[in-house]
């Protein structure tokens, strides 16, 4: 087969190296029935990043070689890195494999390679044209590495993949809580003592992964009971999640008599200590003012009882 009568389409690369047999073709059209096709999906060439070494920020997208579907420059050496969020994963299935052969001995794919690694764990390693090479693999952690290195030009395409981040991100701690538990499909998070969810009254939350891209529930932050108790918003706060209507009126009823039977001894004690300072006062006034008009009366009764005892100087009779 020439380079001009390569066909345009990744799936007939594939089917261009199939086996003669049954079972191999069963198999390439099994493993390449699920890519699209360039010619039928509409901007599927814009979406597919052929640039060397440029960092990938899509939640899914197509990653090719320099060149693809053409031949692919020779001294490439170019490092993709995959990266998701805290509790995601990468998927990458390899659609597309045309690099030249390996040279025969013991170590394979030396010199033009496409390889996928986590960490310095190599997950696929891929050269030539085999079949084998068309297969995904997924990261444990939330970080996988792709690179591609050709030593010189050879008519080949070169590679084409496709790679998509698997579950649902961490949501951060809510304030005045923390997360309990975490698993692919689950998140389980706790508010702090005497603090609790504002919207559902309750110290725990558990969000679900829902089609392995989003959470079926937020986490707001967690506010104070008693904050919610001298605001009038408490009404109950069970940790039985199938309890009635009647039971959170029950409990409601019950967190109202604990503060009414704090705050009407309270209000108790000041009305008599306010009630035993008016007594105070008003008898304290009282007293002042007798003490006033006894003052005030005294000195009369003091002038009086000097007349009636001293008797009046006998008039002057005036002389004739």
């Amino acid at each position: 087969m020439t380079p001009r009568s390569w066909p345009a389409r990744p799936q007939r690369y594939a089917a261009a190296r199939t086996p003669s047999s049954r079972a191999g073709r069963s198999q390439v059209v099994a493993g390449v029935a699920q890519t699209p096709r360039m010619g039928d999906a509409p901007g599927y060439e814009k979406r597919v990043n052929k640039l060397c070494s440029v960092p990938l920020r899509q939640r899914e997208g197509y990653l090719s070689s320099p060149g693809f579907p053409h031949y692919y420059p020779a001294l490439t050496d170019c490092v993709w890195h995959l990266e998701a969020a805290q509790g995601q994963t990468v998927h990458v299935q390899m659609l597309d494999v045309s690099m030249r052969r390996p040279a025969p001995g013991p170590q394979d794919c030396v010199q033009d390679l496409v390889s996928v690694s986590e960490g310095s764990n190599p997950l696929l390693v891929a050269c030539g044209e085999e079949l084998r090479n068309l297969r995904s693999v997924q990261s444990v952690s939330n970080r996988l590495e792709v690179r591609f290195r050709a030593s010189e030009f050879v008519p080949n395409r070169g590679f084409l993949l496709r790679y998509r981040l698997v579950g649902c991100p961490t949501p951060g701690p809510p304030h005045q809580g923390y997360l309990v538990h975490r698993t692919p499909s689950s998140a389980e998070y706790k508010c702090c003592r005497d603090h609790v969810f504002a919207d559902t009254l309750r110290d725990t939350r558990t969000l679900h992964c829902v089609d392995g891209n989003a959470w079926n529930d937020s986490v707001p932050d967690c506010v104070s009971r008693l904050e919610l108790a001298l605001n009038g918003t408490l009404l109950a706060a069970e940790d039985d999640p199938g309890a009635s209507d009647q039971a959170l009126k029950h409990r409601s009823e019950m967190h109202l008599s604990s503060l009414a039977d704090i705050l009407v001894p309270c209000l108790i004690m000041g009305g008599l200590l306010l009630g035993n300072a008016v007594v105070v006062l008003v008898i304290f006034r009282l007293r002042k003012r007798r003490i006033a008009r006894l003052r005030a009366r005294l000195p009369t009764v003091a002038l009086l009882a000097d007349g009636e005892s001293k008797e009046p100087p006998p008039a002057q009779r005036p002389q004739a």
